[in-house]
């Protein structure tokens, strides 16, 4: 025994040869390089525009926009930062400074212990035996907290001492098993006070809601919190998958059981490698759990095919622990789920902080396979992608035609979208004058023949307009009309009975006029010559 503990300086130390990917002097270098995937790293890497990663860090917390391209994923050189302005953190650690070392020295006293022989895991002897069963031999922290290797002797302590901090100050947190993980890939990246901080303002967070009634999804932190949010998730998965779950429950397989644990309870934590999990916890952070019910139901979606060829629960329980899972598809169908309840506050998600909200300009850019070059800048991108409907902005813009490579022909374009059909499309038509004119469609574009496609009012199509200084215009359809697009082998016709955009079958020249089914003005002069033509498919 000895005394208080200062608080470690914030050293880092590199991550292998990525110098611009800094470990916490917590972390094992060596095991962070075994969890890490660079590829994943780097295409997440590609959403975050020098802009906005300037605006991030002169920021004390989290625009709004932010959760839109977290739940894409956050590359390792910004997690830290991420994390305390997603959570509140940056700006508690500035308005209280010393508050770790007050909290380690009300939870400990004079003599802090320098070494811990049991630790305070969040979570009911019974839901621990398990793990004993399955590593007997191994360590405690090993057996019972996932990822723990990739931290140092030094980092495993202070896990425990956090832990303790929990169990001795926090007497509201009865059961929350998803803290040691959580913690554990926060000490990779940040030191302890930030740790603590960021821990200490989602606890708040999610207690503040409950004693004001905002019954809302974010992080339960007791045993009857976590049965209700298993029942809302029960519900929810039979509004989306009820026939996968009616043949889960005819084999044996505990869903609901599963969702209490392993979702909800683990937050997913032993069903996805680190560097996937990492993606899913920044996302938690910014929204609260729900975020883990959504990939727990796209968990369950994209692996149905094989799931309905299992005649055994322990079947579906391998396929569902074998963690070899694409974390872009997993993503795009968790965040693609359109969940609705009539109870808003029991379904409603966390909120991030917003007190930047305005002084921040909205974020939100796809990761591009291949340039464009209608759609050149970052500044394309960020104006135009924020008009998207909002469960569309998770998707990727696939390049399926360009007039550059694959000829001036209508009917080349119209096939390169008919084998696109059942995906949001964006068709952009860059003109002589440098002007962009473009179309988004929330159905695919194809060969209509001599009738308009049918509209669906609800959907979020669009018209849009980019002049010669970048300066963006959009007309969403009014529904005045039934006229949508229509699209033959001599003309492709956006709008009616005046065309918001008409393109012959050369395109080699477009006409625009005022349009009453989309509500647009004529642009690009009237008449114009076409530069040459782009669609994109999203997926």
């Amino acid at each position: 025994m000895g005394g208080v503990m200062p608080c470690h300086d914030r050293h880092r130390v590199p991550l292998g040869a990525a110098a611009d990917v800094q470990l916490s002097q917590f972390a094992s270098s060596e095991w962070f390089q075994k969890y890490r995937d660079p590829s994943l790293d780097a295409a997440e890497a590609l959403l975050w525009s020098p802009k906005f990663r300037g605006l991030l860090e002169n920021a004390d917390c989290a625009p709004s926009s932010l959760k839109l391209v977290v739940r894409r994923g956050v590359p390792d050189e910004l997690k830290g930062e991420v994390w305390l302005r997603a959570s509140g953190a940056s700006v508690h650690l500035r308005q209280a400074p010393g508050f770790f070392d007050e909290s380690v020295l009300r939870a400990f006293g004079e003599r802090a212990p320098t070494t811990f022989v049991n630790t305070p895991l969040c979570a009911p002897e019974g839901w621990l035996q398990e793990y004993l069963e399955q590593e007997p031999g191994a360590p405690s922290l090993c057996r019972f907290v996932n990822f723990v290797d990739v931290l140092v002797p030094d980092g495993q302590h202070a896990l425990q001492r956090i832990l303790w901090i929990v169990n001795q100050s926090y007497s509201f947190v009865e059961m929350c098993p998803v803290l040691p993980p959580l913690l554990t890939v926060l000490l990779c990246f940040l030191d302890e006070p930030q740790t603590f901080s960021v821990l200490h303002c989602m606890l708040e967070q999610a207690r503040s809601r409950v004693k004001q009634g905002e019954d809302r999804w974010y992080l339960p932190y007791n045993q009857a919190q976590l049965d209700k949010y298993t029942t809302a998730a029960m519900t929810v998965a039979r509004n989306h998958i009820a026939a996968l779950l009616s043949h889960l429950e005819r084999i044996g397989f505990d869903t609901r059981s599963w969702f209490y644990g392993r979702v909800l309870g683990d937050g997913l934590s032993r069903l996805l490698p680190l560097c996937q999990w990492t993606r899913v916890m920044s996302a938690m952070i910014s929204e609260g759990c729900k975020v883990f019910m959504r990939f727990g139901l796209a968990l369950l979606k994209v692996n149905s095919e094989a799931i309905r060829k299992c005649s055994t629960a322990a079947e579906v329980e391998n396929i569902l622990s074998s963690k070899a899972f694409d974390i872009d598809r997993l993503t795009k169908v968790a965040f693609g789920f359109q969940i609705r309840s009539s109870n808003p506050k029991a379904m409603q998600g966390g909120e991030v902080h917003d007190s930047l909200a305005g002084a921040v300009p909205l974020f939100c850019r796809p990761r591009l396979s291949e340039p464009s070059e209608a759609l050149h800048s970052d500044a394309h991108w960020e104006s135009l992608w924020q008009r998207l409907p909002a469960d569309l902005r998770i998707l990727d813009p696939k390049l399926v035609f360009t007039s550059r490579t694959d000829g001036c022909s209508l009917s080349r374009l119209l096939k390169a979208g008919e084998s696109f059909r059942s995906n949001p499309a964006m068709l952009c038509v860059q003109t002589r004058t440098q002007e962009v004119l473009g179309y988004f469609l929330c159905s695919g574009l194809y060969f209509t023949g001599s009738a308009y496609a049918q509209p669906d009012r609800s959907d979020g199509s669009f018209v849009f307009h980019f002049d010669g200084d970048l300066n963006l215009t959009v007309s969403p359809f009014t529904g005045a009309n039934d006229m949508t697009f229509l699209a033959d082998r001599d003309a492709l016709v956006v709008g009616g009975p005046q065309p918001a955009m008409r393109l012959d079958s050369d395109l080699n020249w477009g006409f625009s006029d005022a349009c009453p089914s989309y509500g647009s003005p004529a642009v690009c002069g009237g008449r114009f010559q076409i530069a040459f033509v782009e669609l994109f498919a999203l997926g």
